[in-house]
């Protein structure tokens, strides 16, 4: 559009020459021309547009490798969050199987060796606080420390019943599900001959670190098993009635 402006400037001096007398022609071409500023400006301004569309495609072109970049880097964070929380399971899992099948062990010492394997890897504070939901919120410090405490105990129980009966059991690491960059869920599967048992674990990081914040055995979450009850009982009988509860559930 602005090529077009100044061509029909240029065309309409011209044409100034052509069909009328000499004299009058000059006269006229020069007045015409009088008015270069505009036919200056439309130059100026084409200039400008030529100049801010070779920016604009300047600064596409870096955004457009800004965003490439970027990409990479949350691509490389999530290969990095998957081999480090398939570190953590595998450790702890590994772990767990060697102790259940060392011969040479009581069941209390195998009990006591996965209860304190198991605290290693579990932020039983976090699923505390998960099982018991805006009611979390209510408790005091010394009552949320206090449930924390019995309620880890049960879940370390719960966990040693269900995976004792599996001592002579396979264990096979499937996949990992990364769901951000700082929380993944770890797929597992406890093998035999007549039976397959799938065991998920859910982690979270806490800085360099992969804590799991919940388990799930056979499709069913020990915290989503809990909550209803706990949340039942609060409900009815308090803090209180809670903490009752799982001091004389306690193993």
């Amino acid at each position: 559009m602005i090529n077009q402006s100044i061509n029909t400037h240029i065309v309409r001096a011209g044409s100034l020459y052509q069909k009328k007398p000499a004299a009058t022609t000059t006269y006229r071409a020069a007045a015409y021309l009088s008015h270069m500023p505009v036919l200056r400006r439309s130059c100026d301004l084409f200039a400008y547009v030529s100049t801010q569309r070779a920016v604009a495609e300047s600064t596409c072109k870096k955004f457009a490798m800004s965003l490439a970049l970027v990409w990479m880097l949350i691509a490389t964070s999530f290969v990095h969050a998957d081999e480090a929380a398939t570190d953590a399971v595998r450790s702890t899992v590994l772990s767990v199987v060697a102790t259940l099948k060392d011969t040479s062990l009581s069941e209390p010492n195998k009990k006591a060796q996965v209860a304190a394997i198991v605290a290693e890897r579990f932020d039983f504070e976090s699923m505390t606080s998960r099982v018991l939901a805006t009611n979390w919120k209510r408790a005091s410090a010394a009552e949320k420390r206090k449930i924390t405490g019995l309620f880890q105990a049960m879940l370390t129980d719960t966990y040693w019943r269900k995976f004792s009966a599996f001592s002579d059991h396979e264990v096979e690491f499937l996949a990992v599900q990364t769901r951000s960059a700082d929380h993944v869920s770890y797929q597992t599967l406890i093998k035999s001959k007549t039976t397959n048992i799938p065991v998920d674990y859910k982690l979270y990081r806490v800085g360099d670190t992969w804590m799991a914040y919940d388990v799930v055995i056979e499709q069913v979450s020990l915290v989503r098993n809990y909550r209803g009850k706990f949340q039942t009982i609060v409900r009815n009988d308090g803090i209180g009635g809670l903490i009752r509860h799982l001091e004389k559930s306690s193993p």
